[in-house]
């Protein structure tokens, strides 16, 4: 039922009150694609040409309606959500994952079809593979590993900070070179070769390469203006670092609090 509802609130915040700005931006790029035109050459796509055809192609299969690109985008939301919660089910129970639901339902673009949308989705899916391989659910597959990190480095194509976020997974990888043997490192180095180098080879076949460093590099990095340095803005800073603490501490807290039962049958029975 919760996740029910909470697919409720996120397919509704979708099938309103269309942003003529954000929405006209991604669908106008999906439409492009969806009729042959290129990313980033014959319209704008600020944030990496691959968004574009992902959307793109879900308008060619589905209808090239707002409304299409709008679902299809709270469904990868509500996928996210679903993997996000039944780690926590499998973690913490039913209560807690049921409120990371519904915080999860009331979070997001709200209603835009961003392409952030498909990144988290990205994310989220090589995070519950990782989650499963460390909980020992499955056994780690080199292979499997291998897919799912080139995912994430296509993922860059959708949002450049996922570039951050694979150059971070390497790094991991390095770190924790006793759970690796020696040949994964040259699958991985080669995989990643390869990636690169066939998304450069059909970024220059297109003639896409160029525009979209300008659009999604120098455009972004020159044309936005930087805030300006205040006590408020420094002490807005400060809630990043808090945030991640005081969800951390309200987590343990409602952890405590339901086993407070359990553990209160259990002192009732030793006592008895």
């Amino acid at each position: 039922i919760g996740f029910l509802l909470g697919s409720f609130v996120i397919y509704s915040q979708y099938l309103w009150n269309p942003d003529p700005h954000h929405d006209g931006i991604m669908y106008t790029a999906a439409i492009g694609f969806a009729n042959g035109l290129r990313p980033n050459v014959d319209y704008f796509a600020q944030y990496g040409p691959l968004a574009s055809v992902i959307q793109g192609l879900a308008l060619s299969l589905f209808g090239e309606s707002l409304t299409v690109l709008r679902l299809f985008t709270a469904t990868l939301l509500i996928l996210s959500g679903l993997m996000f919660a039944v780690r926590a089910y499998q973690r913490f129970g039913v209560r807690l994952a049921s409120l990371l639901w519904f915080l999860w339902a009331l979070s997001g673009p709200m209603g835009l079809p961003w392409s952030s949308a498909i990144s988290t989705f990205i994310l989220v899916t090589f995070l519950f593979f990782t989650f499963k391989v460390h909980n020992k659910e499955v056994e780690l597959n080199p292979n499997a590993f291998l897919f799912f990190s080139q995912i994430v480095l296509l993922g860059g194509l959708v949002r450049v900070q996922l570039f951050l976020v694979f150059a971070l997974l390497i790094t991991v990888t390095l770190l924790y070179k006793s759970h690796f043997q020696r040949i994964f490192y040259r699958r991985l180095y080669l995989a990643t070769a390869f990636t690169i180098s066939m998304s450069a080879f059909l970024l220059l076949h297109f003639d896409v390469l160029e525009s979209y460093y300008r659009q999604s590099f120098v455009w972004a990095l020159s044309h936005y203006a930087s805030p300006q340095i205040t006590k408020t803005y420094l002490s807005g800073l400060i809630w990043f670092p808090l945030i991640p603490l005081f969800l951390s501490l309200y987590f343990r807290v409602i952890r405590m609090v339901s086993l407070l039962p359990r553990t209160a049958a259990a002192l009732l029975a030793s006592l008895s």
